[in-house]
């Protein structure tokens, strides 16, 4: 939870700093219970507050972008303000996102669902921060083998979660779970670790773990679990950037057409770069501040550098094993 208790109230006290997406965040208030903590000096301070740090009436400007999703009051579920001083992101009846480049105000909402402030926090703001940042996010996860960053891309519950606690079984790290922020470094393309925790539905918790009804839920209407990771948890967790090694975008297969085994398949640079725009992070709210050409071009150089494949395999954790041998192999090819 954001916080520890049922809704988000106001509170001031001492920074408590965390580590998330390879950056310090430094907040007022608890942030999620599975973030690990950091010393180092903060990149972003977060103030949870219940007034907002200045005057303006979003009825009298204009949003850059909103969201095509409304509310039951026919209110967009997201609104990006460009105003004078700052970016806001609007979700309105439970927060606005006030965003600097190295602060970020959120003014809650009365009664505000502390979850509903965390999964926008880590789902919509941060990843927008570090696009500001000029990074370029990804949905994805991503594990680390043999000092390289290997990604996942998938969509919904086509498995790249799964395909990554399989990998995280068999002793590699996880890097992230949901979000791959990259960056340009020296002319390499570098991979940035997420959060040390997996989202996942029960019966891929029972299949990795056996038990989960301990483990704290992603929203409170729906099953799946948050899965901490590393210590003495599940798997270990790597905490630090690393090169960029490879891509893979799972592709499963219905019994019709089911393979005899996993098959991957190597993908053109164009039609690579397609499916990485298609697999942006919140593309629409980075192209509304005018970045979409520099996330063309940066991932243009990227698949002139990084191999890009198409994982065709087989629903089933029975096949996981051979998953994972498959993407092996292809590495060391």
């Amino acid at each position: 939870m954001v916080l520890n208790d049922r809704h988000v109230t106001d509170s001031q006290g001492e920074l408590r700093r965390y580590r998330a997406f390879g950056h310090t965040l430094a907040s007022n208030r608890p942030l999620a219970s599975w973030l690990p903590a950091s010393f180092d000096p903060p990149d972003l301070t977060i103030s949870f507050i219940t007034q907002p740090p200045f005057e303006w009436n979003p009825a009298n400007s204009a949003a850059v972008y909103s969201s095509l999703r409304k509310s039951d009051e026919g209110e967009s579920i997201l609104a990006l303000y460009k105003l004078d001083p700052c970016k806001v992101m609007r979700f309105p009846e439970y927060a606005d996102f006030y965003l600097w480049p190295d602060r970020l105000v959120c003014c809650l909402q009365e009664s505000a669902p502390a979850h509903m402030i965390q999964v926008f926090l880590f789902g919509n703001v941060l990843p927008f921060w570090l696009e500001l940042k000029r990074f370029v996010t990804i949905h994805a996860s991503a594990v680390e083998i043999s000092g390289n960053a290997v990604a996942f891309l998938a969509h919904g519950q086509n498995g790249k979660s799964t395909l990554a606690a399989s990998m995280l079984r068999a002793g590699f790290s996880l890097l992230t779970d949901d979000v791959l922020p990259l960056c340009l470094r020296d002319g390499d393309h570098w991979a940035y670790p997420g959060y040390p925790v997996m989202r996942m539905w029960p019966n891929t918790i029972e299949h990795f773990i056996t038990e989960y009804e301990h483990l704290e839920r992603v929203h409170p209407e729906f099953a799946k679990r948050y899965v901490p990771v590393g210590g003495d948890q599940f798997g270990s967790f790597r905490d630090h950037p690393c090169p960029l090694g490879r891509i893979y975008i799972l592709e499963r297969q219905g019994e019709a057409g089911l393979p005899a085994g996993p098959e991957i398949e190597v993908v053109s640079h164009r039609d690579a770069v397609i499916e990485l725009l298609r697999y942006s992070f919140i593309t629409r709210l980075s192209e509304a501040v005018g970045l979409a050409g520099d996330r063309f071009d940066f991932l243009s150089g990227l698949v002139q550098k990084v191999p890009v494949r198409r994982l065709i395999c087989p629903s089933g954790y029975e096949y996981l094993p051979q998953i994972r041998q498959a993407i092996l192999s292809d590495l060391t090819d």
